[in-house]
């Protein structure tokens, strides 16, 4: 599957589009299946990524 991941904090230019294995769940794991999400410019901006 794809997705979108940060792997430094670098605001915008940290966010990476790639290929990613499928989840699997572990023992007394929860797979939830996601419809849809969002992050805003803001979010990004946040301390926690700098």
């Amino acid at each position: 599957m794809k997705a979108v991941r940060i792997h430094e904090p670098a605001g915008i230019s940290g966010l990476v589009y790639e290929e990613v294995p499928d989840a699997r769940p572990g023992l007394c794991d929860v797979l939830v299946k996601v419809a849809a999400c969002g992050i805003t410019h803001n979010e990004l901006d946040w301390p926690i990524w700098t």
